[in-house]
This record gives C-alpha cells, sequence and structure tokens, in this order.
C-alpha cells in the first residue's frame, strides 16, 4: 500500500489487475495466491537483540532501492524512509521494547518501565476494573450453561 503499485494477476483481492500505492516508498508489491502466516524474531535496524512478531502477507514486495527496516534470519524485510516512513510485513512490531525507544527517542525522556511491563501493568488494571464491576461468577455460570 505505501508503495508504488499493487499488481493482482491471480485476483485475489479485486478485479484489477493493478492498483496505485501511496507512492510514499520505491517498492512495487505483487499478490499470489498463498497467504503467509509465521512467528518470527528479527533485528530492529542495527540493535543486538531479538525482537519478535509475526509476518503476514499474500504478496511480494521488491524494491530497486534498497532500505530494510529488518533483518529476518539474514534477509532483508520492511522499508524504513528517511526514519519517518516504515513499511513491513511484521506485525506486533511495536511490542519490541527496542523499537518504541528508537520511534520515541527524540520526543520522550527513558521510562523505567518497559513496554511489556507497562502492557501488563495496564492489562491487570483492566482485569482489577472488570472484577469491580462486573460479576464474573455469573458470566462464567452463563458461559457453562450455553456451553
Amino acid at each position: 500500500m505505501l508503495g508504488q503499485t499493487i499488481e493482482d494477476p491471480h485476483g485475489v483481492e479485486s478485479n484489477e489487475a493493478i492498483t496505485p500505492g501511496l507512492r510514499l516508498i520505491p517498492t512495487k508489491t505483487v499478490l499470489e495466491k498463498e497467504k503467509t502466516t509465521v512467528q518470527r524474531q528479527f533485528k530492529f535496524q542495527n540493535t543486538e537483540g531479538l525482537c519478535e512478531g509475526y509476518e503476514i502477507h499474500m504478496g511480494k514486495t521488491t524494491s530497486e532501492v534498497a532500505s530494510p527496516l529488518l533483518q529476518d534470519d539474514g534477509q532483508d524485510e520492511g522499508y524504513f524512509l528517511n526514519n519517518n516512513i516504515w513499511g513491513t510485513y511484521m506485525h506486533g512490531i511495536f511490542d519490541n521494547q527496542v523499537v518504541i525507544d528508537h520511534l520515541l527517542d527524540d520526543v520522550s525522556e527513558k521510562e523505567q518501565q518497559s513496554y511489556a511491563e507497562f502492557k501488563e501493568d495496564n492489562y491487570n488494571k483492566l482485569a482489577d476494573h472488570l472484577r469491580t464491576h462486573l460479576d464474573i461468577e455469573k458470566i462464567y455460570a452463563d458461559l457453562k450453561i450455553h456451553a
């Protein structure tokens, strides 16, 4: 979508053979018949540690000018343009602390709490709120009746 064109030679998504993209990055995508969905570990930019996410897409994106965002099993993945535009097939990329730190580096002070801890704390707050305001035992009982 971010690239120059999206080609759909098999009519997977539409009857249009070629659809213009947003033309923000110099890439071209050709849709394929099979969808790729797989858990991945990857390196973000030039960082040391491994990040985690899942790859999901139904095509192949190519570019004449490489500008990789990630390294996945030694292969370039994604596209990185002037630190402002990122394109990737990697979902869950923002669940990695190093990615969040990179994004917010210029606009925020470093947090003592990791992003994973922040998410966990907020899930726990939500669970506490629901336990306080809902009759969880009744909901479980109703679920058993309808199961």
